[in-house]
């Protein structure tokens, strides 16, 4: 596996979803520790405006959003093409388990989070409504915590009556833990973690790879040294010249969420463009070109004038 540093914050749910990817598969890695709030400087070198946790760099490449960093850490691991993935029944699970815990668990989460946790801090919230909107009050989260709680409890009767019905070891019947299992847990794994959230027991399916893996804590240049001095994945990147949007290769853009971050963008040159993925060249501090990838999904590129008129 090529050069890997993960930046994030150890409080974060999907930080650690990506770890424990890397737990599974015995990946070795580094990590640059960020702090849960902006600004993060580390980041910023890179010509990164994106702003939620976690990037990934792996070589010279840094993909943004878990699902997109998660599947293409599976693609180089089985060692697929990523322009012309093949959709299997498993993928098809994996992809709803991904959406079904993103969209259904997660935000049963929330209200049950003890407002004494660090995560809950007065600065966290005010940092977290520059992307979300005011962000609930304590007396309204425990006003929504029993909601919260019995979502919950649906939820993981779903899992032990639907998802393991067949008395299975894991959800797709594979013989090993698979992707499909770190989406479907990650958002039970992170409340019952959580001291006050929700009693009950868990056992991480990466805990003993985890202790056997290399996990290298690096600083933000020592990280950015690391990336330059690292290859693209490709020379070029495909760039769909037929895409009905009839985006230009090069052309100067701005990619950014169309829910959270939308004030946040990454501006560079559009260097690859196809069905899933748009692909930004953008310059590190020192003039470095460093290639950003983003799924189309859930992001949206604008072009920027170069007008000076």
């Amino acid at each position: 596996m090529s050069s890997i540093v993960v930046y994030h914050y150890v409080e974060s749910p999907v930080s650690q979803l990506v770890r424990w990817y890397l737990a599974l598969r015995e990946i070795d890695h580094s990590q640059c520790l960020q702090p849960m709030t902006r600004p993060r400087p580390d980041v910023a070198i890179l010509g990164v405006g994106y702003r939620l946790i976690p990037l990934v760099a792996i070589d010279r490449d840094i993909f943004c959003d878990t699902p997109l960093i998660l599947d293409e850490l599976e693609a180089r691991t089985k060692g697929q093409e990523r322009t012309t993935p093949k959709v299997t029944a498993g993928d098809s699970h994996e992809r709803f388990l991904r959406q079904w815990s993103t969209e259904s668990v997660f935000p049963a989460v929330v209200p049950i989070l003890p407002s004494n946790m660090p995560m809950l801090s007065d600065e966290f919230l005010r940092d977290r409504a520059q992307l979300t909107g005011p962000s609930l009050t304590r007396d309204q989260r425990k006003l929504l915590r029993p909601m919260g709680l019995s979502k919950l409890r649906q939820e993981f009767h779903f899992v032990e009556t639907v998802l393991l019905a067949e008395d299975q070891l894991w959800i797709l019947g594979t013989s090993e833990p698979s992707l499909g299992d770190l989406y479907a847990v990650w958002p039970f794994a992170w409340a019952i973690s959580i001291p006050g959230a929700l009693d009950g027991r868990f056992v991480s399916i990466a805990t003993e790879r985890s202790r056997a893996i290399k996990v290298t804590t690096v600083n933000g240049e020592n990280a950015r040294q690391a990336i330059l001095g690292s290859s693209f994945r490709v020379d070029a990147e495909v760039f769909d010249k037929l895409d009905p949007c009839g985006y230009r290769l090069d052309s100067l853009v701005e990619v950014s969420p169309t829910d959270w971050g939308k004030n946040n963008p990454t501006r560079g040159k559009l260097v690859g463009l196809s069905v899933q993925e748009y692909i930004l060249e953008v310059e590190e501090k020192s003039g470095g070109a460093l290639r950003v990838h983003f799924p189309r999904r859930g992001f949206a590129l604008k072009p920027v004038s170069t007008s000076k008129i």
